[in-house]
Protein backbone atom coordinates (compact mmCIF):
# COMPACT_ATOMS: atom_id res chain seq x y z
CA UNK A 1 0.00 0.00 0.00
CA UNK A 2 1.42 3.44 -0.93
CA UNK A 3 1.33 6.08 1.27
CA UNK A 4 1.62 9.99 0.90
CA UNK A 5 4.14 11.85 2.11
CA UNK A 6 4.05 13.16 5.78
CA UNK A 7 4.23 16.72 4.46
CA UNK A 8 2.85 19.07 1.21
CA UNK A 9 5.04 22.06 0.72
CA UNK A 10 2.14 24.58 -1.17
CA UNK A 11 3.32 27.21 -2.81
CA UNK A 12 0.68 29.63 -4.87
CA UNK A 13 2.55 31.01 -8.00
CA UNK A 14 1.79 33.94 -10.44
CA UNK A 15 4.29 35.43 -12.02
CA UNK A 16 7.27 35.02 -9.74
CA UNK A 17 10.48 33.43 -12.78
CA UNK A 18 12.54 35.91 -11.35
CA UNK A 19 12.18 34.62 -7.31
CA UNK A 20 10.42 30.66 -8.03
CA UNK A 21 13.76 28.84 -8.34
CA UNK A 22 15.05 29.98 -5.24
CA UNK A 23 11.74 28.98 -3.38
CA UNK A 24 11.67 25.78 -4.84
CA UNK A 25 15.81 25.36 -4.33
CA UNK A 26 14.87 25.99 -0.42
CA UNK A 27 12.61 23.71 0.33
CA UNK A 28 14.78 20.91 -2.26
CA UNK A 29 17.63 21.46 0.64
CA UNK A 30 15.37 20.88 3.66
CA UNK A 31 16.82 18.37 6.14
CA UNK A 32 13.49 16.88 6.27
CA UNK A 33 12.76 15.26 2.95
CA UNK A 34 9.63 13.03 3.54
CA UNK A 35 7.61 15.58 1.62
CA UNK A 36 5.82 17.23 -1.49
CA UNK A 37 6.36 20.40 -3.26
CA UNK A 38 3.18 21.22 -4.74
CA UNK A 39 3.45 24.10 -7.10
CA UNK A 40 -0.33 25.65 -8.14
CA UNK A 41 0.47 28.19 -11.07
CA UNK A 42 -2.22 31.14 -11.45
CA UNK A 43 -2.48 31.06 -14.79
CA UNK A 44 1.10 33.24 -14.74
CA UNK A 45 1.96 35.12 -18.29
CA UNK A 46 5.53 35.71 -17.69
CA UNK A 47 8.35 32.25 -17.61
CA UNK A 48 7.00 31.09 -14.23
CA UNK A 49 6.03 27.56 -15.32
CA UNK A 50 8.36 27.18 -17.80
CA UNK A 51 10.98 27.39 -14.78
CA UNK A 52 9.07 24.68 -12.33
CA UNK A 53 9.46 22.50 -15.26
CA UNK A 54 13.49 22.77 -15.42
CA UNK A 55 13.31 20.95 -11.82
CA UNK A 56 13.19 17.20 -12.28
CA UNK A 57 12.58 16.04 -8.67
CA UNK A 58 10.50 13.64 -8.46
CA UNK A 59 8.66 15.19 -5.13
CA UNK A 60 7.76 17.84 -7.78
CA UNK A 61 3.88 18.85 -8.73
CA UNK A 62 2.68 21.18 -10.42
CA UNK A 63 -1.05 21.99 -11.46
CA UNK A 64 -1.93 24.86 -13.75
CA UNK A 65 -5.06 26.66 -13.08
CA UNK A 66 -4.99 27.81 -16.70
CA UNK A 67 -7.09 31.47 -15.76
CA UNK A 68 -5.76 33.88 -12.75
CA UNK A 69 -8.26 32.52 -10.35
CA UNK A 70 -6.74 34.71 -6.86
CA UNK A 71 -4.63 33.39 -4.32
CA UNK A 72 -7.68 32.23 -1.64
CA UNK A 73 -8.72 29.68 -4.72
CA UNK A 74 -5.65 28.97 -5.55
CA UNK A 75 -4.80 28.17 -2.26
CA UNK A 76 -8.32 25.73 -1.61
CA UNK A 77 -7.30 24.37 -4.87
CA UNK A 78 -3.80 23.44 -3.30
CA UNK A 79 -5.49 21.99 -0.01
CA UNK A 80 -8.02 20.47 -2.13
CA UNK A 81 -4.63 18.11 -4.20
CA UNK A 82 -1.81 17.88 -0.98
CA UNK A 83 -1.49 14.40 0.29
CA UNK A 84 0.07 15.10 3.38
CA UNK A 85 -0.88 14.95 6.61
CA UNK A 86 0.56 18.30 7.47
CA UNK A 87 0.89 21.67 4.72
CA UNK A 88 3.59 23.88 4.98
CA UNK A 89 2.74 27.48 3.52
CA UNK A 90 5.41 29.22 1.65
CA UNK A 91 4.76 32.29 -1.01
CA UNK A 92 6.76 31.98 -4.25
CA UNK A 93 9.35 34.79 -3.71
CA UNK A 94 10.47 33.20 0.07
CA UNK A 95 12.49 31.00 1.20
CA UNK A 96 12.62 28.57 3.80
CA UNK A 97 15.86 28.50 6.34
CA UNK A 98 16.96 24.73 6.13
CA UNK A 99 15.47 23.56 8.99
CA UNK A 100 12.49 24.79 9.02
CA UNK A 101 10.20 21.34 7.67
CA UNK A 102 12.05 19.15 10.47
CA UNK A 103 11.29 21.18 13.34
CA UNK A 104 7.74 22.50 12.55
CA UNK A 105 6.92 18.55 11.70
CA UNK A 106 8.73 17.61 15.48
CA UNK A 107 5.89 20.37 17.30
CA UNK A 108 2.97 18.96 15.75
CA UNK A 109 4.07 15.05 16.14
CA UNK A 110 4.75 16.11 19.77
CA UNK A 111 1.45 18.09 20.75
CA UNK A 112 -1.74 16.98 19.13
CA UNK A 113 -3.65 19.97 20.50
CA UNK A 114 -1.65 22.19 18.11
CA UNK A 115 -3.06 23.22 14.60
CA UNK A 116 -0.51 25.49 13.34
CA UNK A 117 2.61 25.99 13.86
CA UNK A 118 4.49 28.81 12.43
CA UNK A 119 7.92 31.05 13.72
CA UNK A 120 9.60 34.49 13.24
CA UNK A 121 10.61 35.98 10.14
CA UNK A 122 13.49 37.66 8.47
CA UNK A 123 12.85 39.84 5.53
CA UNK A 124 15.33 39.85 2.46
CA UNK A 125 15.51 41.84 -0.55
CA UNK A 126 14.91 41.21 -4.23
CA UNK A 127 18.79 39.66 -4.22
CA UNK A 128 18.38 38.00 -1.24
CA UNK A 129 20.48 40.02 1.41
CA UNK A 130 18.93 40.64 4.77
CA UNK A 131 17.12 43.73 5.53
CA UNK A 132 16.11 44.72 9.37
CA UNK A 133 16.24 42.32 12.10
CA UNK A 134 13.68 39.52 12.80
CA UNK A 135 10.09 39.65 12.73
CA UNK A 136 9.01 38.17 15.95
CA UNK A 137 5.96 37.41 17.24
CA UNK A 138 4.68 35.33 20.54
CA UNK A 139 4.58 31.78 21.30
CA UNK A 140 2.24 30.78 23.66
CA UNK A 141 -1.81 30.12 22.08
CA UNK A 142 -3.17 32.06 24.66
CA UNK A 143 -1.34 35.36 23.55
CA UNK A 144 -1.85 34.27 20.04
CA UNK A 145 -5.98 33.44 20.37
CA UNK A 146 -5.88 37.55 21.94
CA UNK A 147 -3.55 38.82 18.94
CA UNK A 148 -6.17 37.90 16.98
CA UNK A 149 -8.55 40.30 17.87
CA UNK A 150 -6.45 43.11 16.44
CA UNK A 151 -4.33 41.49 13.70
CA UNK A 152 -3.26 38.35 12.29
CA UNK A 153 -1.19 36.17 14.68
CA UNK A 154 1.08 34.17 12.01
CA UNK A 155 3.44 35.22 9.26
CA UNK A 156 1.23 33.47 6.99
CA UNK A 157 4.28 32.05 4.64
CA UNK A 158 5.96 30.28 7.93
CA UNK A 159 3.31 28.06 8.79
CA UNK A 160 2.44 24.43 8.85
CA UNK A 161 -0.70 23.27 9.69
CA UNK A 162 -2.66 20.22 9.99
CA UNK A 163 -4.54 19.07 6.69
CA UNK A 164 -7.64 18.14 8.23
CA UNK A 165 -8.23 21.51 10.16
CA UNK A 166 -7.23 23.31 6.46
CA UNK A 167 -9.81 21.73 5.00
CA UNK A 168 -12.20 22.21 7.48
CA UNK A 169 -12.25 25.56 7.49
CA UNK A 170 -10.57 27.02 4.54
CA UNK A 171 -9.54 30.68 3.03
CA UNK A 172 -12.47 32.25 1.89
CA UNK A 173 -12.78 34.04 -1.38
CA UNK A 174 -14.29 37.31 0.35
CA UNK A 175 -10.30 38.16 1.53
CA UNK A 176 -8.17 38.45 -1.23
CA UNK A 177 -6.07 39.89 0.99
CA UNK A 178 -5.66 39.04 4.66
CA UNK A 179 -7.19 35.79 3.95
CA UNK A 180 -5.01 34.29 6.60
CA UNK A 181 -6.19 36.87 9.45
CA UNK A 182 -9.16 35.61 8.22
CA UNK A 183 -8.38 31.73 8.38
CA UNK A 184 -6.41 31.66 11.48
CA UNK A 185 -9.54 33.89 13.62
CA UNK A 186 -11.78 31.36 12.94
CA UNK A 187 -9.81 28.05 13.56
CA UNK A 188 -8.45 29.53 16.99
CA UNK A 189 -12.03 29.17 17.78
CA UNK A 190 -11.64 25.93 18.08
CA UNK A 191 -7.76 24.82 17.89
CA UNK A 192 -4.62 25.95 19.32
CA UNK A 193 -1.86 28.00 17.38
CA UNK A 194 1.57 28.20 18.19
CA UNK A 195 4.68 30.06 16.69
CA UNK A 196 8.89 28.78 17.33
CA UNK A 197 11.39 31.63 18.40
CA UNK A 198 13.40 30.86 15.65
CA UNK A 199 13.45 32.04 12.26
CA UNK A 200 11.34 29.81 9.77
CA UNK A 201 11.24 32.00 6.84
CA UNK A 202 12.85 34.26 4.87
CA UNK A 203 10.40 36.68 3.84
CA UNK A 204 11.63 38.53 0.36
CA UNK A 205 10.51 42.42 -0.36
CA UNK A 206 10.32 43.90 -3.36
CA UNK A 207 8.31 46.48 -5.42
CA UNK A 208 6.25 43.21 -7.34
CA UNK A 209 4.73 41.81 -4.08
CA UNK A 210 1.66 41.53 -4.14
CA UNK A 211 0.23 43.32 -0.74
CA UNK A 212 2.53 46.01 -1.28
CA UNK A 213 -0.64 47.14 -4.36
CA UNK A 214 -2.82 46.72 -1.65
CA UNK A 215 -2.88 49.03 1.10
CA UNK A 216 -5.89 50.21 1.19
CA UNK A 217 -7.92 46.53 0.91
CA UNK A 218 -5.74 45.29 3.28
CA UNK A 219 -6.71 48.36 6.27
CA UNK A 220 -10.59 47.13 4.90
CA UNK A 221 -10.38 43.24 5.44
CA UNK A 222 -8.32 44.07 8.34
CA UNK A 223 -11.41 46.21 9.85
CA UNK A 224 -14.12 43.46 8.55
CA UNK A 225 -12.14 41.02 10.30
CA UNK A 226 -12.07 42.98 13.60
CA UNK A 227 -15.39 44.04 13.84
CA UNK A 228 -16.86 40.63 14.41
CA UNK A 229 -13.75 40.30 16.96
CA UNK A 230 -14.94 43.55 18.50
CA UNK A 231 -18.83 43.06 18.77
CA UNK A 232 -17.99 39.36 20.32
CA UNK A 233 -16.72 41.26 23.35
CA UNK A 234 -19.92 43.43 23.22
CA UNK A 235 -18.27 46.56 22.62
CA UNK A 236 -19.11 49.09 19.84
CA UNK A 237 -18.40 48.58 16.32
CA UNK A 238 -18.90 51.44 14.15
CA UNK A 239 -16.76 52.39 11.67
CA UNK A 240 -14.71 54.81 13.41
CA UNK A 241 -14.49 52.69 16.60
CA UNK A 242 -12.97 49.48 14.76
CA UNK A 243 -10.75 52.05 12.47
CA UNK A 244 -9.27 53.24 15.80
CA UNK A 245 -9.02 50.04 17.59
CA UNK A 246 -7.17 48.18 13.86
CA UNK A 247 -4.93 51.27 14.15
CA UNK A 248 -3.07 50.90 17.44
CA UNK A 249 -2.19 47.08 16.17
CA UNK A 250 -1.05 48.89 12.77
CA UNK A 251 0.94 52.41 14.16
CA UNK A 252 4.39 51.52 12.87
CA UNK A 253 3.48 50.27 9.81
CA UNK A 254 1.06 53.39 9.16
CA UNK A 255 3.76 55.48 10.69
CA UNK A 256 1.45 57.16 13.04
CA UNK A 257 2.97 59.21 15.61
CA UNK A 258 0.34 59.72 18.45
CA UNK A 259 -0.26 62.52 20.51
CA UNK A 260 -0.95 63.37 24.29
CA UNK A 261 -4.70 62.87 22.97
CA UNK A 262 -4.55 59.88 20.98
CA UNK A 263 -2.64 58.06 23.85
CA UNK A 264 -5.22 59.07 26.27
CA UNK A 265 -7.63 57.20 23.72
CA UNK A 266 -5.92 54.18 23.14
CA UNK A 267 -5.39 53.63 27.02
CA UNK A 268 -8.97 54.44 27.79
CA UNK A 269 -9.56 51.99 24.33
CA UNK A 270 -7.64 49.21 25.75
CA UNK A 271 -8.87 49.66 29.32
CA UNK A 272 -12.40 48.57 28.05
CA UNK A 273 -10.97 45.85 25.77
CA UNK A 274 -9.99 44.47 28.78
CA UNK A 275 -13.04 45.04 31.10
CA UNK A 276 -15.31 43.63 28.17
CA UNK A 277 -13.36 40.39 28.05
CA UNK A 278 -13.71 40.28 31.99
CA UNK A 279 -17.52 39.93 31.14
CA UNK A 280 -17.10 37.76 28.12
CA UNK A 281 -14.44 35.24 29.75
CA UNK A 282 -13.64 34.68 25.77
CA UNK A 283 -10.03 35.13 25.61
CA UNK A 284 -7.60 33.97 28.50
CA UNK A 285 -6.90 37.16 30.98
CA UNK A 286 -3.21 36.62 31.08
CA UNK A 287 -2.94 36.11 27.32
CA UNK A 288 -5.19 39.50 26.32
CA UNK A 289 -3.07 41.48 29.33
CA UNK A 290 -0.02 40.85 27.42
CA UNK A 291 -1.36 41.89 23.89
CA UNK A 292 -2.58 45.22 25.30
CA UNK A 293 0.64 45.52 27.09
CA UNK A 294 2.37 44.70 24.21
CA UNK A 295 0.15 47.67 21.97
CA UNK A 296 0.20 50.05 24.77
CA UNK A 297 4.23 50.10 25.23
CA UNK A 298 4.39 50.59 21.12
CA UNK A 299 1.75 53.16 21.37
CA UNK A 300 4.21 55.44 23.97
CA UNK A 301 7.38 54.52 21.67
CA UNK A 302 5.63 55.94 19.00
CA UNK A 303 4.36 58.79 20.66
CA UNK A 304 7.98 60.02 21.64
CA UNK A 305 9.03 62.58 18.42
CA UNK A 306 5.74 64.10 19.50
CA UNK A 307 5.62 64.46 23.14
CA UNK A 308 8.94 63.52 24.19
CA UNK A 309 10.03 61.99 27.79
CA UNK A 310 6.17 62.22 28.60
CA UNK A 311 5.69 59.28 26.82
CA UNK A 312 7.70 57.39 29.17
CA UNK A 313 6.08 59.05 31.91
CA UNK A 314 2.51 58.31 30.42
CA UNK A 315 3.59 54.41 29.64
CA UNK A 316 4.45 54.00 33.51
CA UNK A 317 0.92 55.62 34.72
CA UNK A 318 -1.19 53.19 33.19
CA UNK A 319 -1.68 49.89 34.82
CA UNK A 320 -1.53 48.07 31.06
CA UNK A 321 2.27 48.16 31.49
CA UNK A 322 2.49 45.60 34.11
CA UNK A 323 1.65 42.62 31.61
CA UNK A 324 4.64 43.30 29.68
CA UNK A 325 7.50 41.74 31.62
CA UNK A 326 5.51 39.16 32.09
CA UNK A 327 4.46 38.45 28.73
CA UNK A 328 8.10 37.48 28.08
CA UNK A 329 8.61 35.17 31.14
CA UNK A 330 5.38 33.72 29.57
CA UNK A 331 6.06 32.97 26.72
CA UNK A 332 9.28 31.54 27.36
CA UNK A 333 7.92 29.31 29.67
CA UNK A 334 5.61 27.68 27.17
CA UNK A 335 8.44 27.14 24.88
CA UNK A 336 10.03 25.29 27.38
CA UNK A 337 6.60 23.24 28.37
CA UNK A 338 7.34 24.30 31.84
CA UNK A 339 3.94 26.52 31.95
CA UNK A 340 0.93 23.69 33.35
CA UNK A 341 -3.12 23.90 33.66
CA UNK A 342 -4.20 26.93 35.57
CA UNK A 343 -7.49 27.44 34.22
CA UNK A 344 -10.06 27.12 31.92
CA UNK A 345 -7.98 29.02 28.97
CA UNK A 346 -4.73 26.32 29.38
CA UNK A 347 -3.53 22.98 28.70
CA UNK A 348 -0.45 21.32 29.94
CA UNK A 349 2.42 20.34 27.40
CA UNK A 350 3.36 16.78 26.99
CA UNK A 351 6.78 17.87 25.66
CA UNK A 352 8.67 20.91 25.29
CA UNK A 353 8.19 23.15 22.00
CA UNK A 354 11.85 24.12 22.73
CA UNK A 355 13.98 20.96 21.98
CA UNK A 356 17.66 20.68 21.93
CA UNK A 357 17.66 20.38 17.87
CA UNK A 358 14.68 23.36 17.81
CA UNK A 359 17.28 25.88 19.94
CA UNK A 360 20.05 24.43 18.03
CA UNK A 361 21.73 27.38 15.98
CA UNK A 362 20.80 27.54 12.76
CA UNK A 363 22.94 28.59 10.17
CA UNK A 364 21.38 30.92 7.28
CA UNK A 365 21.18 30.31 3.37
CA UNK A 366 21.11 33.91 3.39
CA UNK A 367 24.37 34.99 1.66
Amino acid sequence: MTTGPRVTVLVPVYNRARFIGRAIESVLGQSFGDFELLLVDDGSIDDSVAVIRRYSDPRIRLIENGLNRGIPLTRSIGIAEARGRYIAMLDSDDEAPAFRLERQVAVLDRHADIAVVGGWAREIDAQGQRRGGVKMLPLAPNELEARLLFRTCHHHSSTMARAAVLREHGYRGAFPVCEDYDLFSRIAERHRLANLPRVLLHRRIHPGRITCDRAAQVRANNVAIARRRVAALGLPDDDATIAHHVLLARLKKERVTPDRDFLESASAWLERVAAANDKAEIYCPRGLAATLGQLWAIACLQARPAIGAAAFARFRSSPLRDAVPASLRANIAFALGKRGPSSRYEAPLAAPLLTAEAIAPMPSPVT
